[in-house]
C-alpha cells in the first residue's frame, strides 16, 4: 500500500478540507497509487485511524438477541466505534466563518476519498472487529444502529467493511514475506518468525503500556484528604494516641478513577505518536518494506 514509512503519519492537519486546522485522525496512511504490479492497490487516498478506549463496566445497551449472540465486550468495543463513526467534533473556520457539525466533519473526510476506521482498545488490551478485520480478516460483528441524524456515520461505517478497504494486511504480509523469503526470520528471534508475529507484539505490547499509564496516571489523582478518619480496626488507629493523624488519610476523587469521563477530559489530547512510533524508537515501523511485503 506505500513505498516509505514517511506516509504513516500522527496527528495531521489538512484532512478536512473546510476546517483544515482540523486533526480528526490519531494515525493515517497516506496511499501510494504509482505501486509496483502485485502490490496491494486501494482506491481511497488515505486510510485514517482514531483510536478509542471503552469503559471496562459501561454496558453495552445491545438487543437480547445480540447479547446472546456475542460477547459483551466485542459489543462494548462496537459502542466505542459507533461512537467514532458519528463523530463529536465539529468546528467554525476563523477564516470563512464556515461552521460544520461534527457529521458534517465525517462527510467531507469521506467526500474527499478517505477511508476511516476506529481502533476500539478493550479494558484488557482487545480489538473492536474492524480493526481486526483491517489486520488479521475475517467477519466483523454487524453495524450498530445510527442516529437519523447522522448519515455520514453509517456511510463511514459502510466504507469501513466494503471490500475498496484493506482488509486481513497481516496475513497478506506472511504469505508475500514466505513467498520472498521462505523460511527466513521476519524478527530478530524465533518469536517473530513472520510479520504478523512481529506486529501483534508489538501492538499488545503498545495496548498494554498505554493501558498502564492510565493506570498510573490515575493514582496520580489520589487526593490527601482529613475529612473523616480511618476504620476503627485500621492499623493506622493508634491506641496511645487520642488525635488523629490525617497524615495517612487518603481517599478517591470524583467517583470512578478510571470512569469513561475521566478519560475523555484527561486524555483527549494525547498523541498517538508518543505510542506507536513510525520513527523506529518504540514500534519499528520500517521493518515492513514494499520490497518484502
Amino acid at each position: 500500500m506505500i513505498k516509505s514509512t514517511t506516509q504513516v503519519e500522527c496527528e495531521t492537519h489538512n484532512i478536512v478540507p473546510s476546517l483544515p486546522r482540523l486533526k480528526p485522525f490519531d494515525l493515517s496512511i497516506r496511499l501510494d497509487h504509482s505501486l509496483d504490479p502485485g502490490a496491494w492497490r486501494v482506491p481511497f487516498s488515505r486510510i485514517g485511524f482514531d483510536v478509542v478506549m471503552i469503559h471496562s463496566t459501561q454496558p453495552s445497551k445491545s438487543t437480547p438477541s445480540e447479547a446472546a449472540t456475542y460477547n459483551e465486550t466485542d459489543l462494548r468495543l462496537r459502542v466505542g466505534e459507533r461512537k467514532k463513526f458519528e463523530g463529536n467534533r465539529g468546528g467554525t473556520n476563523i477564516l470563512t466563518k464556515r461552521t460544520l457539525t461534527p457529521d458534517e466533519v465525517i462527510g467531507e473526510i469521506l467526500d474527499s476519498n478517505y477511508s476511516f476506521i476506529p481502533i476500539a482498545i478493550g479494558p484488557h488490551g482487545e480489538i473492536g472487529s474492524l480493526f481486526n478485520r483491517f489486520l488479521h480478516g475475517g467477519n466483523t460483528l454487524p453495524l450498530p444502529n445510527f442516529n437519523k441524524n447522522r448519515p455520514n456515520a453509517e456511510r463511514a461505517a459502510q466504507r469501513s467493511i466494503s471490500t475498496a478497504t484493506p482488509w486481513g494486511i497481516l496475513d497478506k504480509a506472511d504469505k508475500q514475506w514466505k513467498h520472498f523469503h521462505g523460511e527466513r526470520l521476519f524478527g530478530a528471534n524465533y518469536l517473530t518468525p513472520l510479520p504478523s508475529s512481529w506486529a501483534d507484539q508489538q501492538l499488545g505490547l503498545t495496548f498494554i503500556t498505554h493501558i498502564s499509564n492510565h493506570i498510573f496516571s490515575s493514582f496520580k489523582n489520589i487526593k490527601h484528604s482529613s475529612s473523616s478518619p480511618p476504620p476503627q480496626d485500621s492499623p493506622l488507629n493508634d491506641d496511645d494516641s487520642s488525635e488523629y493523624d490525617d497524615e495517612y488519610e487518603w481517599k478517591y476523587h470524583d467517583g470512578d478513577i478510571l470512569g469513561e469521563d475521566w478519560l475523555a477530559n484527561e486524555y483527549h489530547g494525547i498523541d498517538i505518536c508518543d505510542i506507536i512510533d513510525v520513527e523506529g524508537v518504540g514500534i519499528s515501523l520500517p521493518a515492513i518494506r514494499t520490497s518484502d511485503v
